[in-house]
């Protein structure tokens, strides 16, 4: 599997072994490309751009011209766009016309661009709060096609007070959910590949749902088994976890 540690532009891109590194440092503002200076550019790996300010009536031929030249000149293999939660008609003509432009190099968009974006390959999230990952990989693959789908591997450290009807959870610090473990029994939900644990808020019952590497790895071996051949991390979330991050 190619796993990619996605940096943001205050990381370090340590070289690590079995690694590519995604390089989140271009954001686009109206229709010009930008680059974080508090990084220098490197060569390899893919190029990470937020969409979130891109405007304007059209896609810009001379923004999809910087990206394909970035892409060219530092040598990256892949494009993920970012669109954050919100979506325009732009962005995914912007992707679309992206993906004919930049290839043979994939173009990566977040699940809510693939519809409009058939050209590009998908970004499946795995931290899920219900349900099967194995139905929902299975989802993503008859609807996009095994070839199209890619994982997002967000690392899960969730506290749901019961019962959870919506399915909606607050985050918590690596810290804080140590702490509320306490020595209190860690299980595994094969259904959701996480770890969990149970504790009471006075009378109110809560779960926890935890990623470690041991279940990032089981993600990841659950989605090769189905064929999905590409995977992304973002190294602030599993920076402690990397030597035990190892697909099969």
């Amino acid at each position: 599997m190619n796993l990619y540690l996605v940096y943001p532009p205050s990381s370090q891109t340590p070289d690590i072994a079995g690694f590519r590194a995604a390089h989140m440092i271009y954001k686009v503002r109206g229709s010009k490309l930008y680059i974080a200076k508090s990084r220098r550019r490197e060569n390899g790996g893919a190029m990470v751009v937020t969409l979130s300010e891109l405007s304007g009536g059209a896609p810009s031929s001379a923004l999809i011209g910087e990206i394909v030249a970035e892409a060219e000149t530092y040598d990256y293999d892949a494009v993920v766009l970012d669109s954050s939660e919100r979506v325009t008609p732009l962005m995914s003509r912007t992707a679309e016309e992206l993906a004919h432009a930049v290839a043979p190099k994939p173009v990566y968009v977040p699940e809510n661009l693939a519809a409009s974006a058939p050209s590009c390959r998908v970004l499946i999230q795995t931290a899920l709060s219900g349900g099967y990952l194995t139905r929902h990989l299975a989802t993503a693959i008859d609807t996009y096609g095994r070839s199209r789908v890619a994982l997002e591997v967000d690392r899960v450290v969730m506290d749901f007070t019961l019962p959870a009807l919506n399915g909606a959870g607050q985050e918590l610090s690596l810290e804080r959910a140590e702490s509320l473990r306490n020595g209190r029994p860690l299980f595994f939900s094969d259904a959701l590949c996480v770890f969990y644990f149970i504790y009471f808020d006075g009378t109110a019952p809560h779960i926890v749902l935890y990623d470690d590497d041991m279940s990032i790895n089981s993600k990841l071996a659950l989605a090769e088994d189905v064929g999905i051949t590409d995977a992304f991390l973002y190294y602030p979330q599993v920076r402690g976890l990397i030597n035990g991050i190892r697909p099969r």
